[in-house]
Formats: structure tokens, C-alpha cells, sequence
């Protein structure tokens, strides 16, 4: 699986080993809230619409994590696919779909 890495990125993102692999590169990089903000989206992806609360925790976490104005671990999105605020009281399945293929 290791050869299918270097065929295409997306293998690389496929693979939990590669994504393992790929996130201790970037952590020694300095650079690895891009492949963290990635992981906790896809996460994100995974709650049930219908788990309101675990929906608002998650996506608050991710907001005040990688895209608030203090974030620790900011991300570089453009202001198109950022999450506002206000769009955590109604969070769905796919609200960082946007900020996340950035």
C-alpha cells in the first residue's frame, strides 16, 4: 500500500497508516494543523445529523480550534468557505466540507 502513496495524494489521505505517516512529516515540518483540521473534519463528517449536541460540541471545537480569529492551530481558508459563528447554533454533517477541500 506504501507504492499506492506515491501515485496520488488522495491514496496517501485513504490510508490510516499514510495519514499517520503523513501527519508526523508535517508535525516535524511545524506545519500539521492543516492534516489536523483535515482529520477532525472528516471526523466531523461522521455524526449523525440527528446528534444535535454532539454536532454544536464538535463543531465548536473545530471552529475555536482551526478558524476563529484566536485560533491556536489557524488554518488558511479563503473568507468564502470560512464557518461563521453563527452557523455553529445549526451545524450540519458537511458544514466544513468547503474549508476542508481548501
Amino acid at each position: 500500500s506504501v507504492l499506492s502513496w506515491a501515485v496520488s495524494f488522495e491514496k496517501l489521505l485513504e490510508d490510516p497508516c499514510g495519514v499517520a505517516y503523513f501527519t508526523a512529516f508535517l508535525k516535524s515540518e511545524v506545519s500539521a494543523e492543516n492534516i489536523l483540521f483535515w482529520k477532525a473534519c472528516e471526523k466531523f463528517r461522521t455524526i449523525p445529523a440527528t446528534s444535535l449536541d454532539e454536532l454544536k460540541a464538535a463543531a465548536l471545537s473545530i471552529y475555536t480550534t482551526y478558524l476563529s480569529e484566536s485560533a491556536p492551530y489557524s488554518v488558511n481558508i479563503d473568507d468564502t468557505a470560512k464557518t461563521e459563528e453563527k452557523d455553529l447554533e445549526q451545524p450540519t454533517p458537511d458544514m466544513f466540507t468547503k474549508a476542508q477541500s481548501q
